[in-house]
């Protein structure tokens, strides 16, 4: 019975050092995993790269190298994405080179890297391609990015999208011809170009997405085909040397600060397919002297011509049921006469500045 006894003893001792040592590789194991998801990894110090499930994102750069060379991998995982503002203020870098790894890249990975020359893509990358220093899709349909400090550009033939943010900050080029071939210019795809004098809006475009010529504040005039049906809030506000921009027929509103501070801006014609203005559309448009309303619209935010300060006619094409209110619900509504031009324009800029106007 002893001896039985002393059998027992020596299983459960063994069975208890067994669960000990199993229970200790396990939170080792836990441990080292979650020091490998959680911590820089030694191999690459200057990339801050996050695990997320079975690949990797480069969230930022943070070296000060002039070429970079983004990893294929990180902790035996792929990096798959760049994220936001990953090159943000990395003045010194003129090239990155992006892994056949890479399927995403955000729109504004690379912001604000003023001494960027070119990016460099091997030839079997399957996701991404670059010509001339420039970042492409594979197919070359898609301008990613374009590297700041470019003077021109050559557009191929293939390309049907310019991306959000493509061109963005790209102060040095004056002149660009988009190919026949591009339908989509994405938001912000020109902001901040700053020396851009001329470029054409090719006639199969059909959208001009928000803020996309922002800033471009040596763009002098824009000839808007009637393919485009949709432009985007923001789309050429501050272009303080556009004097003359043609809409097209088929656009159905005006977003909100679209043409702010449009400084030389001096007349302007709504086509009948807008339906309406957004709010301060046209403020500080301080050179705006004519507008005419298209029949089509039935409705002018807030502020849309504020501070035009040399507005002196604005001519509605469809003059009946027209009513202002401080309110967005046009509760109190007080029915306004349109049908003088220069008193339209002391109504806008002054009387009923800051008002909701409807009509029906």
């Amino acid at each position: 019975m002893k001896k039985k006894h002393g059998t027992i003893v020596k299983w459960v001792y063994g069975v208890v050092i067994a669960l000990i040592i199993i229970v200790g590789t396990i939170a080792i194991a836990c441990y080292a995993y979650y020091d490998l998801v959680n911590t820089q990894d030694p191999f690459y110090p200057d990339f801050d790269l996050s695990i997320i499930e079975d690949s990797c994102v480069l969230n930022q750069y943070t070296g000060d190298d002039e070429e970079v060379v983004i990893p294929k991998q990180s902790r035996f995982r792929p990096v798959e994405s760049i994220n936001d503002n990953a090159f943000k203020g990395c003045y010194n870098v003129k090239s990155i080179t992006i892994p056949n790894s890479v399927v995403k890249i955000s729109s504004t990975a690379f912001h604000a890297c003023t001494s960027l020359e070119r990016f460099v893509t091997n030839d079997d990358n399957p996701n991404y391609s670059s010509q001339d220093g420039i970042l492409y899709d594979k197919e070359k349909t898609t301008i990613v990015r374009v590297p700041h400090t470019k003077t021109e550009v050559n557009i191929p033939n293939s390309v049907t999208t310019i991306c959000p943010g493509a061109f963005d900050g790209c102060k040095n080029i004056k002149s660009i011809t988009l190919p026949e071939s591009v339908t989509v210019i994405g938001a912000y795809a020109f902001l901040d170009c700053k020396s851009l004098e001329s470029i054409n809006i090719p006639n199969n475009v059909t959208a001009i997405g928000n803020q996309a010529f922002q800033n471009c504040t040596r763009l002098t005039q824009i000839s808007m085909p009637d393919s485009v049906t949709f432009m985007g809030n923001q789309a050429f506000r501050n272009c303080t040397d556009l004097t003359k921009i043609r809409l097209s027929e088929n656009i159905t509103s005006i977003d909100d600060y679209t043409f702010r501070n449009c400084t030389n801006l001096t007349e302007i014609n709504i086509p009948e397919s807008v339906t309406s203005i957004g709010d301060f559309a046209f403020e500080y448009c301080t050179s705006l002297a004519s507008v005419t309303i298209g029949k089509g619209v039935t409705s002018i935010n807030a502020g849309a011509f504020g501070n035009c300060t040399s507005l002196t006619s604005v001519k509605f094409e469809n003059t009946t049921g027209w009513k202002v209110s401080k309110n967005s619900n046009m509760s109190n509504a007080t029915a306004v006469n349109v049908t003088d031009p220069v008193q339209n324009a002391t109504y806008l800029t002054d009387t009923y500045y800051n008002y909701y106007w409807k009509r029906g």
